[in-house]
């Protein structure tokens, strides 16, 4: 907000696009099918879509299991590798021609403490070739562009220790954020 900029922002030298993505939530019970379906229609045939070339994913690729308390309520798959398996038929509806790159997020099968590791390859074995998993927070550079790609749980605590935040306006945390220089 009040942070200068330090640097010309970086472009690709080519006509390049990213689609970014994150809280994917294979496996539970209100996972958006629709949306779903309509993302991966959209960039298999729209002349919007055509330069695509990545695909990132800022966490959360699946539902998980014991996340929070009787989470067992709202998952439509009980088993985190057959979430796992489900989100891999997923990716892999995607074109193959697409780089695709995720961080953990907190639901993934990782540990919470930050930085978080890559999801283990023993979970993700059905996944498509072209997608790649990386740890929670990840820097990123594609086509000579620096991606920072952050799940941001710390936004959860801040939104506890700081009267007048709130969940449902998390611009607001992000803003104190930067000011802050976190």
């Amino acid at each position: 907000p009040n942070i200068p900029p330090m640097h010309s922002s970086r472009t690709a030298n080519r006509p390049v696009e990213v689609a970014l993505l994150s809280d994917l939530h294979f496996g539970a019970v209100d996972f958006a099918h629709e949306k779903w379906t309509d993302f991966v229609q959209w960039i298999r045939t729209s002349p919007d879509a055509k330069h695509i070339e990545y695909i990132l994913i800022a966490g959360d690729l699946v539902e998980g299991i014991g996340v929070y308390p009787d989470q067992h309520n709202e998952l439509a798959i009980l088993d985190i590798h057959d979430q796992y398996e489900l989100c891999g038929r997923a990716l892999s509806q995607l074109p193959s021609d697409i780089d695709i790159i995720s961080i953990s997020g907190n639901h993934d099968s990782v540990r919470l403490a930050a930085p978080q590791p890559a999801i283990s390859s023993d979970l993700t074995s059905s996944f498509p070739d072209n997608v790649t998993l990386v740890g929670n927070p990840s820097e990123i550079v594609l086509e000579g562009v620096v991606f920072f790609l952050y799940h941001g749980m710390s936004l959860n605590s801040l939104n506890d220790a700081v009267p007048g935040l709130d969940i449902h306006t998390p611009t607001d945390a992000m803003q104190l954020m930067l000011e802050k220089r976190h």
